[in-house]
């Protein structure tokens, strides 16, 4: 990553994060993170962390998701970012044979003007298959303002 696009001023975007599209610096709107690791062997949807922002229609917002998942040997691990209960990213992490592992979901982003009101944005994880652990961690969301 290059640091001519990376705003590390005041109020406005967190370090190591990029700006709004096109080398432009977003308006820093919300932020969350969740580092510690969290595990489970559920097939069901578990909520890893959610940032909530109140949109105004007609703005542009961008919607920045990382996290990194693990599965055992064998086994399958997802990832998702939901705006809403609406699936905007998505990650199936097929692990090989032989040894656990972790791995990255980086940088998945959505940018949208017609969001409005309230909106609870979430990254979500579960086992896509395999009874071993499934794990999540560093999950971290950016809200910024392109507009």
């Amino acid at each position: 990553m290059t640091t001519s696009n990376i705003y590390h001023g005041g109020s406005s975007c967190k370090k190591g994060w990029t700006g709004g599209g096109g080398g432009g610096v977003g308006q820093y709107i919300n932020y969350g993170s969740s580092e510690g690791v969290s595990t489970t062997t559920n097939a069901a949807w578990q909520n890893k962390l959610l940032v909530s922002f109140t949109a105004v229609l007609g703005v542009r917002y961008k919607i920045e998701g990382y996290c990194e998942i693990f599965a055992v040997a064998d086994e399958d691990v997802e990832a998702e970012l939901t705006i809403n209960t609406v699936r905007y990213a998505f990650s199936h992490f097929k692990n090989p044979l032989y040894a656990d592992r972790w791995t990255q979901w980086n940088g998945c982003f959505y940018v949208d003007n017609t969001l409005t009101g309230n909106q609870d944005v979430r990254i979500n994880w579960r086992s896509g298959f395999g009874g071993g652990n499934k794990s999540i961690q560093r999950a971290r969301i950016l809200i910024t303002r392109l507009d």
